[in-house]
């Protein structure tokens, strides 16, 4: 499972880099919630963290509800053991989507 996810995330790396260069802002607010899906499945939950905030930064700037970060906070927040926050996350992500 560990090579699968080293592949998945070298294939965002690539697929972030062309969409900075082409300026695709909603394939890269994506991308960046898939690769902070990934670290958060490793641990790595300071660089999820830092890459949920560059999502919901893209998602609020294109006013895409929908793809909006919260969900992957609340998990983050769940791994980091911080229910306060996992609980405002996912109640946010409940009320977007109504």
């Amino acid at each position: 499972m560990w090579l699968v996810r080293e592949i998945a995330l070298r294939i965002l790396q690539q697929w972030e880099a062309l969409c900075l260069e082409l300026g695709d802002k909603n394939s890269l607010q994506a991308i960046y919630g898939n690769r902070a899906g990934i670290l958060r499945a490793w641990g790595r939950l300071e660089e999820a963290f830092e890459l949920l905030k560059k999502q919901e930064a893209l998602c609020l700037e294109l006013g895409n509800r929908i793809a909006l970060a919260y969900w992957n906070w609340g998990l983050l927040a769940r791994k980091q053991r911080d229910r306060k926050a996992e609980r405002e996350k996912l109640a946010a992500a409940l009320y977007v989507l109504q």
